[in-house]
């Protein structure tokens, strides 16, 4: 898995992708090319708290991952990732958790990486278990997500710097700590 700056070409896709599965998302909206193109503009900003990148595999482009929100002064920031269609369920987003992790603790120098999946969400399961393996800790939040007339919980989640080395150790590879 390779990490890539992210293109406005590709980051067109991703838009496509990401508009498919609005069950997934905290803000369940349609984005347009405009909106994307914005996204896109503000990626390139020096002052940005994002640090999105392409993931590639086998020469393939096959998603976006990124750690978000990223506070600096606590060392902390929220993963995200989205893949192709065609490449879930094929054991990429472990490898792309497990990159983005490296990424997040051993190049942004973070501490703690969060993030929160909707039950609606058919990765919830993907997540439940990548934190687990992870040595993360994860809460219920009742009833987060309000998706065509059903209120959902959600998984809240984190790993920290010190527990994400430990499984690294103990598995003796990044990768065999997921899932």
């Amino acid at each position: 898995m390779k990490l890539k700056p992210v293109t406005k070409e590709n980051l067109e896709t991703v838009r496509l992708w990401r508009n498919e599965c609005m069950e997934s998302l905290r803000t369940p909206h349609m984005l347009t090319e405009k909106q994307q193109e914005d996204f896109y503009d503000t990626l390139c900003s020096r002052t940005c708290v994002h640090r999105y990148y392409e993931l590639w595999h086998d020469g393939q482009f096959i998603g976006l991952g990124g750690i978000t929100y990223i506070q600096w002064e606590n060392r902390c920031g929220e993963i995200s990732l989205i893949l192709a269609p065609d490449a879930r369920g094929r054991g990429l987003g472990k490898i792309a958790v497990a990159e983005l992790y490296r990424t997040a603790f051993d190049e942004l120098n973070l501490n703690m990486v969060f993030g929160e999946c909707y039950k609606c969400n058919p990765s919830y399961k993907f997540w439940e278990e990548t934190t687990l393996n992870y040595w993360g800790t994860d809460t219920t939040l009742q009833q987060r997500k309000y998706w065509n007339g059903i209120y959902y919980d959600s998984l809240y989640f984190s790993v920290t710097k010190v527990l994400y080395e430990k499984s690294i150790q103990q598995t003796g590879d990044q990768v065999s700590a997921g899932v």
